[in-house]
């Protein structure tokens, strides 16, 4: 029986820092992926919609929302005035990309590594709406 994409039901990672003395901020995830993934500020938070500038984007808006507690709206606010279900969505192309596209994990990675060496280990946060 073949596998087909649509069957794969990927697990996004989820984090929480472990270290009670540091806090994430959203300021300083976006500090992060601009700075490895080499985007503008200001197209960041812009209306483009550029390949490497949405990427940059679906990386922000997957550790934003696992790893701080912020909502889906506030989120939204910070990245340019989008709605929550910009953020909904781009946290699942995140899962996507991160399966199926090679260079877009590698660069996942990247971040992730740089999340971690300035915030140490990450670990799941539950949210309520998390099962």
């Amino acid at each position: 029986m073949a596998i087909y994409r649509a069957d794969i039901k990927p697990r996004p990672m989820q984090y929480k820092i472990k270290s009670v003395n540091k806090y994430i901020r959203l300021e300083d995830i976006a500090d992060i992926v601009l700075d490895k993934t080499k985007v503008q500020g200001y197209d960041f938070f812009s209306k483009s919609r550029k390949h490497e500038i949405v990427i940059a984007r679906h990386i922000f808006c997957h550790y934003a929302y696992q790893a701080t507690s912020h909502s889906l709206k506030t989120i939204g606010r910070f990245l340019g005035g989008r709605d929550h279900a910009t953020i909904i969505n781009s946290k699942d192309k995140y899962a996507d990309f991160y399966l199926y596209d090679k260079p877009f994990k590698r660069l996942a990675d990247i971040v992730n590594e740089a999340i971690v060496m300035q915030f140490g280990e990450l670990t799941m946060i539950q949210r309520r709406t998390d099962k």
